[in-house]
């Protein structure tokens, strides 16, 4: 009869795990939608759009793909983090730091070869966005102070040394009209990205699933008291989880500057985080879930191109929808524990 009651008890939360991410869904289109008959458009012209946008040709779900690979990256990131109990919101700053470090990198080494270059420019992107995670991690477990107070300052402040550092140092094209750096000629193919993310997602899964440090990885997030006195270094697993998120954030960034942009502009990495936080918590945390999420935004962000085209919609649209998706799957409206206390009370 006990094994009954456990039994069912998992089921209904592994149905509300699944059940919490479609209803937000669900919900925040309805409320995407609701504004936009209240702006005099119709929402299934505009939902139409959409969808042909991200999945209505070809080049569309490609565009969908591209979308989605960055967002995955900081979903994985965020989520690791999230793990062992770190808030990770520092995402934007570990942009800035990897960006930086490679545009710097691209121009102190213009005589060396271009496959040096590019090695050295991708170890030191992971390495800068680490450092860049591992500071508010520090702050919160040595000093006591909120990772989230920190991390937000610390996003503003790499926002704004990446202006300064695009517009008056060396870095900067000065014969640009608008602020931009110096671009960096090497490049990194769609396909080698997309394999990259094929293969993070992989091990991300393997990992946590099958190997001790992943196991030690939950443990410590769960009770680290718990992880302290069975003798886990629980400090040295959340500095290590710590900077393998700021590696993911690198790798992100490496995507989007040797992929696409080869230049950093003004608010290059703006709101990308909150991108990754809402596929992480559409997937709650689990692998497949946060994919799908990936997927999700990224067709919203596919979609907008033309949604802004055929209709009168305008493209802020997809942050209102993406905005209740965050709000509705942090909430979490269907929870089992609250069916046990009724039944028991």
């Amino acid at each position: 009869m006990l094994a009954k009651l456990k039994r069912s008890g998992s089921l209904r939360e592994r149905g509300a795990k699944v059940a919490n991410p479609i209803l937000a869904i669900l919900i925040a289109f309805a409320m995407g939608g609701l504004l936009v008959m209240i702006s005099g458009e119709s929402p299934f012209a505009t939902y139409q759009a959409l969808l042909e946008g991200s999945f209505g040709s070809w080049t569309a779900i490609k565009n969908t793909v591209r979308y989605a690979i960055p967002i995955l990256l900081l979903a994985y990131s965020f989520s690791l983090c999230d793990r062992c109990g770190y808030f990770n919101i520092s995402h934007e700053s570990q942009i800035y730091s990897a960006v930086l470090t490679m545009s710097v990198i691209s121009e102190t080494m213009k005589g060396a070869p271009s496959w040096l270059r590019l090695l050295l420019m991708m170890v030191g992107a992971c390495l800068a966005g680490a450092v860049a995670c591992i500071i508010p991690a520090l702050a919160r477990f040595k000093l006591g102070i909120s990772e989230v107070v920190v991390g937000v300052m610390l996003n503003y402040l790499m926002a704004f040394f990446a202006k300064h550092m695009i517009a008056f140092t060396f870095i900067a094209e000065t014969q640009s009209s608008s602020i931009m750096s110096l671009p960096i000629p090497e490049t990194i193919g769609a396909l080698t990205i997309l394999i990259g993310a094929i293969v993070v997602v992989v091990l991300y899964q393997f990992v946590l699933k099958k190997t001790i440090p992943g196991y030690r990885l939950t443990v410590v997030g769960k009770n680290p008291k718990f992880a302290e006195a069975s003798g886990l270094p629980s400090m040295r697993i959340l500095l290590s989880a710590a900077a393998i998120g700021g590696i993911l954030t690198g790798l992100c960034a490496i995507g989007e500057m040797l992929g696409y942009y080869h230049i950093i502009y003004a608010d290059f990495a703006s709101n990308m985080g909150f991108n990754g936080m809402t596929a992480a918590l559409i997937g709650g945390g689990g692998a497949l879930g946060m994919l799908l999420g990936a997927l999700l935004l990224g067709a919203l962000r596919s979609g907008s191109v033309l949604l802004t085209v055929t209709t009168n919609v305008p493209s802020e649209l997809v942050d209102c929808v993406q905005g209740f998706v965050m709000f509705f799957a942090t909430i979490n409206l269907i929870r089992p524990e609250r069916w046990k206390r009724k039944k028991e009370g």
